[in-house]
């Protein structure tokens, strides 16, 4: 499963604009080899921090979904059978 993060900020300027685009396409993972050839590199940089950041949430949500899978198994365990 792909998660699409969106940033609610309003663009205040055309840089801005850029960031947006090249954070979206990073999450989207609409980047291909020429796309990355055309990239400074400070921009080659920024997005390999950017999706270290999103691979780093998406880890945190997975473990936070298995610590409440475990806390749900141990509670219908001590709940027991079903009547």
């Amino acid at each position: 499963m792909h998660h699409i993060f969106t940033l609610g900020f309003p663009s205040f300027n055309a840089a801005h604009e850029e960031r947006r685009k090249t954070m979206e396409d990073v999450m989207n993972f609409n980047l291909n080899r020429n796309d990355l050839a055309t990239k400074s590199a400070s921009q080659l940089a920024a997005l390999f921090q950017q999706a270290s950041n999103a691979i780093a949430a998406n880890n945190a949500t997975i473990a936070s979904a298995h610590s409440l899978l475990a806390m749900i198994a141990q509670e219908l365990g001590r709940r027991g059978p079903a009547p």
